[in-house]
């Protein structure tokens, strides 16, 4: 897999499907799934892709998957430890950041003077993010506008409790 993209563009998105990243001891929930397709198994089968980088992370409860805008010269996918690239892409220069899957599931990034070379995972290690049980079911999703469900989130928020209080068993 052969990757181009904005720094900015990265870090946004990044940003996003992290809130998804576990803190779990299996190592793959604590990673990225990067891909150039929007079936991450379909990428391991060759170079076909859409033209967009997408980014996926879930902790087996939530699942987030965002695109990224940018080049891709050689399609794929790979998982990536998320904090370890969230670093990395942070402190690069604001330029064009470049990114090389290698053999034994390494990955090489570069943008200006700086190279980075890190360990991934494979693909195909990762969970998918709608069970496949729930396939046979009619699944519906809702799209809509970030700022409409933002603004809906502030003017609700304050009914929520401010503390957890745990269940007690009154006798």
């Amino acid at each position: 897999m052969e990757l181009t993209f904005r720094k900015e563009d990265m870090m946004a998105q990044i940003k996003i499907v992290n809130m998804a990243v576990s803190n779990s001891p299996i190592p793959i929930l604590s990673n990225l799934l990067i891909s150039t397709t929007h079936d991450p198994l379909a990428g391991l089968l060759g170079s076909n892709t859409d033209g967009k980088i997408y980014l996926a992370a879930t902790d087996l409860e939530i699942g987030i998957r965002v695109s990224v805008d940018g080049q891709v010269t050689d399609g794929g996918s790979i998982t990536i430890p998320a904090k370890k690239f969230a670093a990395m892409i942070k402190e690069m220069p604001d330029s064009e950041i470049h990114l090389v899957t290698m053999p034994e599931d390494k990955i090489s990034i570069t943008c200006g003077s700086a190279k980075f070379k890190i360990a991934g995972l494979p693909a195909d290690e990762f969970p998918p993010l709608i069970d496949e049980k729930e396939n046979d079911k009619k699944l519906s999703f809702v799209s809509m506008d970030s700022n409409a469900l933002l603004m809906m989130i502030q003017q609700t928020s304050f009914a929520a409790s401010k503390e957890e209080r745990k269940n007690r068993k009154i006798n």
